[in-house]
């Protein structure tokens, strides 16, 4: 299915051998958003943030495991609990200078998987300028020797099953002198940390001499690195700083993949990597609460129905056993059941087609079921990473869950996310178009021939295929000592070569300007207002002289009647109503209920509309052969009822 959705727009021409720059709808003004909110724009900048919002509402969460290894109900440390152990172990990290400068940075490492300890550990590091360095044991021995070599760390903190394993592989040639051990520590542990020539302390120990020793907090610059991310995907240690994780949090933010207080996120995709670092760092600017899974992925559903996500990020592995678990289950009860599940998957991928993904009667009766089942009741967001969905399995969750359900592009380069679709925009293959705090163009590769200039792809319609490059706020400066891998992967123009193949399937300029300077996204706003069951169609239009929308809308003439049986207008013909005041009224209603659940602003608010009776269709001339609008079409052929609507409005 092609998207039907603008994403981009070109803000620089093409030159030798490359596309043209693509910048993001919303971004027309060619600058990089940086930040969400104006008093953000470090990531220490986005705890205080939330700790204003929620100092005594919960922060982060565990479940304790009973000595029979059962895990109990989620415990939460609130804001203020956090942000207390936050400076005392900061303040024992300093006053026994514990990461002391080299190369210009103060670098600490952790292994561990994702807890608590692991947090407060980062939220130090951001209150203190302190530079984090994951590792994790995929690595492997070799790979973990080498980031301590090369950063020169003083201190790592581990938990203890890590401890023991740091141990085993800690060579004279490694530097390393110090192990902060997030458990209380053994008899057992302190022998074998004394064998390796290594000092060891518990973490609550340096929390008790941070307590007793306050330092004041050292907040960095938006320009100083928070962390140096090795992983197996990538060339070196990546640099990522504050500004550059900021700004990835701004572009999720604008994309509509908004967090709020009520937030709840369930943390389990490996925090050494930047994209779980990202999703935390925007959970905790808005005070919202984040849980901890258990560390096992066999006991990673238990964990979602312990704690009832409403942000929940995942990888294809993953959504794939969901889909195959919930369509068995489905096959195996059969009857009912199978049949109620198989009509509502196709009124709601019907429903998908036409821009919206809720039905009343399934989503009430066949799919809240599922979702209760798997601790998805009370999801809002789901995002795909890491890999390509089956068109079968994100219709499947989209259908399922009736939330927005994306799925993205990143790199650690770029601070794990740099693509996202439009959540509104339910078609499927592709990964959507450049964020606001980025742009994007295509380098050809004719050693492969792919170039920018090609229009086909397998027999489908491109344009252009190429090496993706990116480029902005949220794009690393480089790799860690080593210039010469930044310079081979940074070209001079300032683009990351990620190294990725990938076609663009689609542009269109769709976006304008009102009279009052903001700019709208008219495709985005179709979608929503589309969702209306009494439309079928519906173009939004606004002229850069006024300060307000109006449009114009074809009718879903079922939608018409089965709205006219409920308010005792049964007896009127599909024409009669059009024609009527009484559907004007009622679609008006309708649109002011999406714009209140859709958080549109008041420019994004259509203010009127001429309802037609005609469907647009390519026989017409209306549509292109992909059921796309032919918007400049459309605009000719109603320009008078555009023009009525504004005559009609003087005063708005």
């Amino acid at each position: 299915m092609n998207s039907k959705v603008q994403y981009s727009y070109e803000s620089a021409p093409a030159k030798a051998n490359c596309g043209p720059v693509l910048s993001c709808k919303y971004s027309p003004t060619k600058e990089y958003r940086k930040c969400y909110y104006e008093d953000v724009k470090t990531l220490y900048d986005c705890f205080q943030r939330g700790l204003s919002l929620s100092r005594d509402d919960p922060c982060y969460g565990m479940r304790p495991i009973d000595k029979d290894g059962h895990a109990g109900d989620y415990v939460w440390l609130t804001y203020g609990q956090i942000w207390e152990r936050v400076q005392n172990f900061g303040s024992g990290l300093i006053y026994l200078d514990l990461v002391p400068k080299r190369y210009n940075l103060r670098c600490i490492g952790v292994f561990a998987r994702n807890c608590v300890e692991w947090s407060i550990l980062e939220q130090a590091c951001n209150a203190y300028n302190l530079t984090i360095v994951p590792t994790y044991e995929t690595l492997g021995a070799d790979a973990i020797l080498h980031i301590l070599r090369e950063t020169e760390m003083k201190s790592i903190v581990c938990s203890s099953v890590e401890t023991v394993k740091i141990l085993s592989m800690k060579e004279k040639t490694v530097p390393l002198e110090v192990i902060i051990q997030m458990e209380d520590i053994t008899d057992g542990d302190r022998e074998l940390a004394a064998n390796a020539g290594v000092k060891l302390y518990s973490m609550s120990e340096i929390e008790e001499i941070g307590k007793e020793h306050h330092a004041p907090c050292t907040p960095p610059k938006p320009d100083d690195i928070c962390t140096i991310c090795y992983t197996s995907g990538t060339t070196g240690g990546v640099l990522i700083t504050h500004e550059n994780l900021v700004a990835s949090i701004c572009g999720c933010n604008d994309d509509d993949l908004y967090v709020d207080k009520s937030t709840v996120y369930l943390s389990y995709l490996p925090l050494a990597h930047v994209l779980e670092r990202l999703l935390q760092c925007s959970i905790m600017e808005v005070g919202g609460r984040v849980g901890f899974y258990q560390g096992s992925t066999v006991t990673l559903l238990d964990d979602i129905k312990a704690l009832r996500p409403t942000v929940f990020t995942s990888v294809p592995r993953l959504l794939n056993k969901v889909h195959q678990k919930v369509v068995e289950n489905i096959n195996a009860r059969g009857g009912l059941t199978k049949f109620l599940f198989d009509r509502g998957m196709q009124a709601k991928s019907a429903g998908l087609a036409r821009g919206y993904n809720t039905h009343w009667f399934y989503d009430t009766f066949v799919f809240s079921k599922i979702k209760q089942s798997i601790g998805l009741d009370r999801i809002l967001v789901t995002i795909s990473g890491s890999a390509p969905l089956s068109a079968e399995v994100l219709t499947f969750l989209r259908c399922v869950l009736g939330n927005k359900v994306v799925e993205g592009y990143g790199a650690t380069e770029t601070s794990g996310a740099t693509l996202l679709p439009d959540p509104y925009d339910y078609t499927c293959g592709h990964v959507g178009g450049p964020m606001t705090c980025c742009d994007m163009r295509l380098e050809d590769v004719p050693d492969m021939s792919y170039l920018h200039t090609d229009k086909e792809h397998n027999g489908e319609a491109c344009i252009g295929r190429g090496e993706l490059c990116l480029r902005g706020a949220n794009v690393s400066p480089g790799y860690f000592r080593h210039p010469e891998l930044t310079k081979e992967a940074f070209d001079e123009d300032g683009f990351f070569h990620t190294g990725d193949i990938v076609m663009i399937i689609d542009r269109k300029k769709n976006f304008f300007k009102l009279s009052q300077g903001e700019y709208v996204a008219a495709e985005k706003l179709e979608i929503i207002y589309g969702q209306c069951p009494m439309v079928s169609q519906i173009f939004v239009y606004g002229d850069s002289a006024r300060s307000f929308l109006v449009a114009i809308v074809v009718a879903d003439e079922s939608g018409v009647m089965m709205w006219a049986k409920e308010h005792g207008l049964a007896e009127k013909s599909f024409e009669e109503l059009c024609d009527s005041e009484e559907l004007k009224k009622g679609m008006k209603e309708e649109f002011a209920r999406l714009v209140k659940e859709n958080g549109l602003k008041g420019f994004e608010r259509i203010v009127d509309f001429k309802i037609e009776k005609e469907q647009w269709t390519t026989e017409n001339g209306l549509l292109t052969p992909t059921f796309k609008l032919k918007r400049t079409v459309v605009q000719k052929e109603f320009q008078k009822e555009l023009d009525s609507l504004y005559a009609a409005n003087p005063e708005h």
